[in-house]
C-alpha cells in the first residue's frame, strides 16, 4: 500500500546510473489508493468526496538538471489538456510556499468545477522536486563518457 505512485516508480530506478546523455524517462501509472483525505466530521462523507479508496493516474518524469522546468511545464500542459479535452471547466492554482509538499520546489494544483457541489475540486497536482527524490534513492546520470555522475531531477 503506497500513498502515491512516486514511491514505486522512484524505487524502480533506485541505485541506478544512466549512461545516456539525453536522459529523460516518462511514466504514467495507475494505482489504487486507500487513505483518508482531509474532510470535516459529518460533512463530505458521501459520494465522490468520501475519500477512502479511489484510483489515481499519475505522471512522473526523470530528467537531467538542465531541463527540469521544461519537463515540469510539459507535464502541467498534459494535465490541463486532459481536462480541456474532457470538456471540463478547470483552473490552475500555484501553491504558496507553506502549502508545498516536503520535497517540492514548486507545485500547481488543477481544480475542476463540480456543479453538483458548487465548488472546485482538486484533480491534479504537478510538482517539481528537483533532485530531492533522486538523492534519497541515489539515481544518477552520466553527462558524458567518463564524466562525473550527477543526480537526475524528478
Amino acid at each position: 500500500m503506497v500513498p502515491t505512485a512516486e514511491v514505486p516508480l522512484t524505487g524502480l530506478h533506485m541505485m541506478k546510473s544512466w549512461m545516456k546523455p539525453a536522459c529523460r524517462v516518462f511514466y504514467t501509472a495507475l494505482h489504487a489508493l486507500l487513505r483518508r483525505e482531509k474532510m470535516s466530521a459529518g460533512r463530505d462523507v458521501r459520494g465522490i468526496k468520501r475519500g477512502h479508496q479511489f484510483d489515481k493516474v499519475e505522471m512522473y518524469i526523470f530528467c537531467k538538471p538542465k531541463n527540469p522546468m521544461t519537463c515540469w511545464k510539459k507535464m502541467r500542459m498534459d494535465a490541463e489538456q486532459t481536462c480541456a479535452e474532457l470538456g471540463l471547466t478547470y483552473r490552475v492554482k500555484q501553491l504558496c510556499t507553506g502549502d508545498l509538499g516536503f520535497g517540492s520546489t514548486i507545485t500547481y494544483d488543477i481544480e475542476v468545477w463540480a456543479p453538483g457541489l458548487q465548488e472546485w475540486l482538486e484533480v491534479s497536482s504537478v510538482s517539481n522536486v528537483t533532485d530531492f527524490q533522486a538523492r534519497r534513492a541515489n539515481i544518477r546520470y552520466r553527462p558524458s563518457l567518463g564524466g562525473k555522475t550527477r543526480f537526475v531531477h524528478t
